[in-house]
Protein backbone atom coordinates (compact mmCIF):
# COMPACT_ATOMS: atom_id res chain seq x y z
CA UNK A 1 0.00 0.00 0.00
CA UNK A 2 1.13 3.49 -1.02
CA UNK A 3 1.55 5.61 2.04
CA UNK A 4 0.81 9.60 0.93
CA UNK A 5 3.56 12.35 0.86
CA UNK A 6 1.93 14.00 3.54
CA UNK A 7 2.62 11.29 5.75
CA UNK A 8 6.27 10.93 4.41
CA UNK A 9 7.22 14.14 5.25
CA UNK A 10 5.81 14.14 8.51
CA UNK A 11 7.85 11.36 9.26
CA UNK A 12 10.95 12.67 7.82
CA UNK A 13 10.55 15.76 10.35
CA UNK A 14 9.69 13.22 13.18
CA UNK A 15 13.34 11.18 12.59
CA UNK A 16 14.92 14.72 12.49
CA UNK A 17 14.63 15.10 16.49
CA UNK A 18 13.29 12.65 19.14
CA UNK A 19 10.56 13.82 21.23
CA UNK A 20 11.88 15.08 23.78
CA UNK A 21 14.28 17.28 21.87
CA UNK A 22 11.17 18.26 20.21
CA UNK A 23 9.54 19.29 23.10
CA UNK A 24 6.66 16.51 22.00
CA UNK A 25 6.90 13.63 24.47
CA UNK A 26 3.42 12.76 25.33
CA UNK A 27 1.54 10.05 27.47
CA UNK A 28 -1.59 8.03 27.38
CA UNK A 29 -2.90 5.59 30.18
CA UNK A 30 -2.28 1.60 29.89
CA UNK A 31 -6.04 1.04 29.63
CA UNK A 32 -6.58 3.89 26.46
CA UNK A 33 -3.58 2.67 24.69
CA UNK A 34 -5.01 -1.44 24.54
CA UNK A 35 -8.90 -1.03 24.11
CA UNK A 36 -10.18 2.00 21.46
CA UNK A 37 -12.80 4.46 22.04
CA UNK A 38 -15.54 4.59 19.10
CA UNK A 39 -13.89 5.49 15.37
CA UNK A 40 -16.73 7.05 14.43
CA UNK A 41 -20.38 8.11 15.57
CA UNK A 42 -22.06 4.83 17.50
CA UNK A 43 -25.39 6.36 17.39
CA UNK A 44 -25.84 4.58 20.47
CA UNK A 45 -25.28 5.53 24.08
CA UNK A 46 -23.04 2.80 25.04
CA UNK A 47 -20.24 1.39 24.13
CA UNK A 48 -17.57 -1.42 24.92
CA UNK A 49 -14.29 -3.08 23.23
CA UNK A 50 -12.59 -5.77 25.06
CA UNK A 51 -9.50 -8.21 24.91
CA UNK A 52 -10.69 -10.37 26.78
CA UNK A 53 -9.58 -10.23 30.00
CA UNK A 54 -9.71 -6.85 29.89
CA UNK A 55 -13.25 -5.12 29.38
CA UNK A 56 -13.58 -1.33 28.48
CA UNK A 57 -17.11 0.31 28.25
CA UNK A 58 -18.55 3.36 27.86
CA UNK A 59 -22.14 4.98 28.59
CA UNK A 60 -22.87 8.56 27.36
CA UNK A 61 -25.75 11.26 27.83
CA UNK A 62 -28.61 10.62 25.59
CA UNK A 63 -29.10 13.89 24.63
CA UNK A 64 -25.18 14.76 24.57
CA UNK A 65 -24.01 10.72 23.05
CA UNK A 66 -20.52 9.31 22.84
CA UNK A 67 -16.94 10.98 21.96
CA UNK A 68 -15.88 9.15 18.71
CA UNK A 69 -13.20 10.41 16.21
CA UNK A 70 -9.77 11.61 16.47
CA UNK A 71 -10.77 14.79 18.54
CA UNK A 72 -11.21 12.33 21.65
CA UNK A 73 -8.13 11.05 21.50
CA UNK A 74 -6.05 14.01 21.10
CA UNK A 75 -7.40 15.65 24.07
CA UNK A 76 -7.04 12.37 25.78
CA UNK A 77 -3.51 12.32 24.78
CA UNK A 78 -3.20 16.51 26.28
CA UNK A 79 -5.31 15.32 29.27
CA UNK A 80 -2.86 12.78 29.86
CA UNK A 81 0.78 14.62 29.52
CA UNK A 82 -0.10 17.30 31.41
CA UNK A 83 -0.90 15.49 34.03
CA UNK A 84 2.31 13.24 34.02
CA UNK A 85 4.50 16.94 33.67
CA UNK A 86 2.56 18.75 36.04
CA UNK A 87 1.64 15.51 38.70
CA UNK A 88 -1.52 17.77 39.10
CA UNK A 89 -5.08 16.70 38.62
CA UNK A 90 -6.31 20.46 37.71
CA UNK A 91 -5.10 21.08 34.10
CA UNK A 92 -5.19 24.65 32.46
CA UNK A 93 -6.23 24.61 29.07
CA UNK A 94 -4.70 28.51 29.25
CA UNK A 95 -5.81 31.51 27.50
CA UNK A 96 -4.95 31.12 24.17
CA UNK A 97 -7.09 29.72 21.90
CA UNK A 98 -5.17 29.36 19.20
CA UNK A 99 -2.34 27.76 21.37
CA UNK A 100 -4.39 25.39 22.78
CA UNK A 101 -5.70 23.77 19.48
CA UNK A 102 -1.95 24.44 18.07
CA UNK A 103 -0.91 22.09 21.16
CA UNK A 104 -3.51 19.38 19.92
CA UNK A 105 -2.44 19.38 16.93
CA UNK A 106 -5.39 21.02 15.30
CA UNK A 107 -6.08 24.31 12.87
CA UNK A 108 -7.73 27.20 14.76
CA UNK A 109 -10.82 27.21 12.68
CA UNK A 110 -14.27 27.29 13.19
CA UNK A 111 -14.40 23.21 11.83
CA UNK A 112 -12.45 22.77 14.65
CA UNK A 113 -13.67 24.58 16.85
CA UNK A 114 -17.10 23.16 16.95
CA UNK A 115 -15.60 19.94 16.61
CA UNK A 116 -13.38 19.89 19.98
CA UNK A 117 -16.91 21.60 22.08
CA UNK A 118 -18.86 18.67 21.00
CA UNK A 119 -16.44 15.96 21.59
CA UNK A 120 -15.35 17.50 24.91
CA UNK A 121 -18.91 17.32 25.90
CA UNK A 122 -19.47 14.27 24.93
CA UNK A 123 -16.20 12.78 26.45
CA UNK A 124 -16.34 14.61 30.17
CA UNK A 125 -19.85 13.43 30.52
CA UNK A 126 -19.23 9.95 29.58
CA UNK A 127 -18.95 7.22 32.08
CA UNK A 128 -16.07 4.77 31.70
CA UNK A 129 -15.97 1.23 33.16
CA UNK A 130 -13.02 -1.09 33.12
CA UNK A 131 -13.64 -4.65 34.37
CA UNK A 132 -11.24 -7.54 34.37
CA UNK A 133 -12.17 -10.71 34.51
CA UNK A 134 -10.44 -14.28 34.66
CA UNK A 135 -11.36 -17.79 35.88
CA UNK A 136 -10.73 -16.53 39.57
CA UNK A 137 -11.28 -12.94 39.85
CA UNK A 138 -13.62 -10.12 38.55
CA UNK A 139 -12.85 -6.25 39.60
CA UNK A 140 -14.70 -3.37 37.88
CA UNK A 141 -13.76 0.28 37.97
CA UNK A 142 -16.08 2.95 36.86
CA UNK A 143 -14.61 6.15 36.06
CA UNK A 144 -15.61 9.69 35.32
CA UNK A 145 -12.68 11.25 33.26
CA UNK A 146 -13.26 14.79 35.02
CA UNK A 147 -14.58 15.68 38.50
CA UNK A 148 -15.39 19.38 37.10
CA UNK A 149 -14.80 20.98 33.64
CA UNK A 150 -14.67 25.01 32.77
CA UNK A 151 -14.44 25.03 29.11
CA UNK A 152 -14.97 28.99 27.71
CA UNK A 153 -15.02 29.17 23.95
CA UNK A 154 -17.51 32.21 23.49
CA UNK A 155 -16.67 34.00 20.47
CA UNK A 156 -19.50 36.44 19.71
CA UNK A 157 -18.63 38.60 21.81
CA UNK A 158 -16.52 41.90 20.80
CA UNK A 159 -13.51 40.52 22.43
CA UNK A 160 -13.75 36.58 22.36
CA UNK A 161 -13.63 34.54 25.63
CA UNK A 162 -11.31 31.64 25.94
CA UNK A 163 -9.88 29.78 29.08
CA UNK A 164 -11.13 27.05 31.22
CA UNK A 165 -10.21 24.55 33.85
CA UNK A 166 -10.62 20.04 33.98
CA UNK A 167 -10.40 18.72 37.05
CA UNK A 168 -9.65 15.07 36.79
CA UNK A 169 -11.32 12.28 39.05
CA UNK A 170 -8.50 10.58 41.89
CA UNK A 171 -9.10 7.73 39.93
CA UNK A 172 -8.57 8.75 36.28
CA UNK A 173 -5.89 10.94 37.58
CA UNK A 174 -4.64 7.36 39.05
CA UNK A 175 -5.16 5.61 35.53
CA UNK A 176 -3.32 8.18 33.79
CA UNK A 177 -0.08 8.59 36.11
CA UNK A 178 0.24 4.94 37.03
CA UNK A 179 2.60 3.72 34.89
CA UNK A 180 2.03 5.94 31.52
CA UNK A 181 2.68 4.80 28.27
CA UNK A 182 4.70 7.73 26.55
CA UNK A 183 4.44 9.16 22.79
CA UNK A 184 5.20 11.06 20.22
CA UNK A 185 2.96 13.51 20.24
CA UNK A 186 3.52 14.43 16.50
CA UNK A 187 2.86 10.72 15.59
CA UNK A 188 -0.75 11.33 16.77
CA UNK A 189 -1.30 14.34 15.14
CA UNK A 190 0.00 13.14 12.03
CA UNK A 191 -2.33 10.21 12.09
CA UNK A 192 -5.19 12.12 13.37
CA UNK A 193 -6.90 11.40 9.75
CA UNK A 194 -7.48 7.78 10.74
CA UNK A 195 -8.71 7.44 14.27
CA UNK A 196 -7.52 3.71 13.66
CA UNK A 197 -3.64 4.31 13.01
CA UNK A 198 -3.53 6.50 15.77
CA UNK A 199 -5.05 3.26 18.02
CA UNK A 200 -2.65 0.84 16.49
CA UNK A 201 0.47 3.23 17.31
CA UNK A 202 -0.24 3.59 21.39
CA UNK A 203 -1.35 -0.30 20.95
CA UNK A 204 2.07 -1.06 18.89
CA UNK A 205 4.16 1.14 21.67
CA UNK A 206 2.75 -0.38 24.74
CA UNK A 207 2.92 -3.98 23.30
CA UNK A 208 6.37 -3.52 21.72
CA UNK A 209 7.32 -2.37 25.84
CA UNK A 210 5.58 -5.38 27.32
CA UNK A 211 7.25 -7.79 25.26
CA UNK A 212 10.55 -6.59 26.16
CA UNK A 213 10.07 -6.19 29.64
CA UNK A 214 8.86 -10.04 30.12
CA UNK A 215 11.53 -11.14 27.58
CA UNK A 216 8.73 -13.06 25.10
CA UNK A 217 10.31 -14.05 21.78
CA UNK A 218 7.08 -13.17 20.45
CA UNK A 219 2.96 -12.93 20.44
CA UNK A 220 0.77 -14.23 17.91
CA UNK A 221 -2.73 -11.98 18.53
CA UNK A 222 -5.55 -14.15 16.38
CA UNK A 223 -7.39 -11.16 14.60
CA UNK A 224 -10.91 -12.15 16.38
CA UNK A 225 -9.09 -10.50 19.11
CA UNK A 226 -7.70 -7.84 17.18
CA UNK A 227 -11.60 -7.16 16.22
CA UNK A 228 -13.20 -7.15 19.36
CA UNK A 229 -10.37 -4.78 20.49
CA UNK A 230 -10.33 -2.71 17.84
CA UNK A 231 -12.68 -3.50 15.03
CA UNK A 232 -15.41 -0.30 14.38
CA UNK A 233 -18.99 -0.97 12.53
CA UNK A 234 -16.78 -4.55 11.03
CA UNK A 235 -19.92 -6.85 10.85
CA UNK A 236 -21.82 -5.24 13.88
CA UNK A 237 -25.14 -5.89 12.82
CA UNK A 238 -24.32 -9.56 11.93
CA UNK A 239 -26.72 -10.26 14.83
CA UNK A 240 -29.72 -9.07 12.90
CA UNK A 241 -29.57 -11.26 10.05
CA UNK A 242 -30.49 -15.04 9.75
CA UNK A 243 -28.65 -17.89 11.17
CA UNK A 244 -28.09 -19.36 6.85
CA UNK A 245 -26.03 -15.99 6.59
CA UNK A 246 -24.74 -14.86 9.79
CA UNK A 247 -21.64 -16.60 9.80
CA UNK A 248 -20.40 -15.45 5.93
CA UNK A 249 -21.48 -12.13 6.85
CA UNK A 250 -19.09 -12.13 10.17
CA UNK A 251 -16.81 -13.98 8.47
CA UNK A 252 -16.46 -10.90 5.54
CA UNK A 253 -16.50 -8.16 8.65
CA UNK A 254 -13.29 -10.03 9.79
CA UNK A 255 -11.66 -9.60 6.25
CA UNK A 256 -12.76 -5.98 6.14
CA UNK A 257 -11.08 -5.61 9.45
CA UNK A 258 -7.97 -7.17 8.76
CA UNK A 259 -7.82 -5.05 5.65
CA UNK A 260 -8.67 -2.08 7.31
CA UNK A 261 -6.07 -2.60 10.32
CA UNK A 262 -2.77 -3.53 7.99
CA UNK A 263 -3.55 -0.69 5.56
CA UNK A 264 -3.43 1.62 8.53
CA UNK A 265 -0.62 -0.52 10.51
CA UNK A 266 1.30 0.80 7.65
CA UNK A 267 0.80 4.22 8.36
CA UNK A 268 2.43 3.68 11.76
CA UNK A 269 5.60 2.03 10.57
CA UNK A 270 6.27 5.10 8.61
CA UNK A 271 6.84 7.18 11.78
CA UNK A 272 7.55 3.55 13.64
CA UNK A 273 10.17 2.04 11.19
CA UNK A 274 11.74 -1.04 13.69
CA UNK A 275 7.64 -2.62 13.62
CA UNK A 276 8.37 -3.02 9.99
CA UNK A 277 10.58 -6.26 10.22
CA UNK A 278 8.87 -7.44 13.79
CA UNK A 279 4.89 -7.79 12.55
CA UNK A 280 4.66 -10.51 10.51
CA UNK A 281 -0.03 -11.39 9.13
CA UNK A 282 -1.10 -14.75 8.70
CA UNK A 283 -4.46 -15.47 8.03
CA UNK A 284 -5.50 -16.48 11.26
CA UNK A 285 -3.35 -13.91 13.87
CA UNK A 286 -0.71 -11.15 13.54
CA UNK A 287 2.26 -11.70 15.33
CA UNK A 288 4.48 -9.16 17.24
CA UNK A 289 8.47 -9.74 17.90
CA UNK A 290 9.99 -7.45 20.41
CA UNK A 291 12.11 -4.12 18.65
CA UNK A 292 13.39 -1.09 19.89
CA UNK A 293 11.89 0.95 21.82
CA UNK A 294 9.85 4.16 20.12
CA UNK A 295 10.89 6.21 22.78
CA UNK A 296 13.46 6.35 25.69
CA UNK A 297 14.61 8.70 28.05
CA UNK A 298 17.38 10.57 28.03
CA UNK A 299 19.60 7.77 30.10
CA UNK A 300 18.70 4.98 27.22
CA UNK A 301 16.49 3.80 30.12
CA UNK A 302 12.35 2.95 28.89
CA UNK A 303 10.04 6.03 29.65
CA UNK A 304 7.44 4.27 30.53
CA UNK A 305 7.23 5.78 34.45
CA UNK A 306 6.96 2.49 37.03
CA UNK A 307 5.52 3.45 40.12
Amino acid sequence: MMVNKSLIEAALQVEQETAQEAGTLGFFARTLAQLSLPHSDPKTNYYERTTGLTTLSIIGKPRIGLPYGSIPRLLLAWICTEAVRTQSPILNIGSSQSKFLQALGMQNTGYYIKQLDEQSKRLFSSLISIDYSDDKIFAVDNILIAKRAVLCWDRTTEKPVWGGQITLTKEFYDEITQNPVPLDLRVMQALKKSPLAMDIYAWTVYRIFLLRIKKQPFVKIPWEALQAQFGSGYGSNSKKLTVDNQKEVEQQGLYDFKRKFLEQLNKVTVFYPELANNVESSSDYLMLRPTKLHIKRADNKPAIIQK
